[in-house]
């Protein structure tokens, strides 16, 4: 399953996380408009790869997304 979380601050970090602990990092991709904020999800696992500012990259690829932001 190929997830594309939006978001990273605040509690999205617990979504990450979450999401990494079910297993599905492999598939799991982060939008997020702050590039200081991939540092985060390097720091979980997550390759460069899997991190973007721009929304649309992972959207068609996805079968889940998960919106935390706010």
């Amino acid at each position: 399953m190929k997830i594309l979380q939006i978001g990273l601050g605040n509690f999205g970090r617990n979504h990450l996380r979450a999401w990494i602990e079910l297993g599905y990092k492999s598939g799991l991709r982060v939008a997020e408009l702050n590039p200081l904020q991939h540092e985060v999800a390097i720091g979980l696992g997550l390759s460069r790869e899997c991190l973007t500012t721009e929304l649309i990259q992972f959207w068609n690829e996805a079968d889940v997304i998960d919106v935390v932001v706010g």
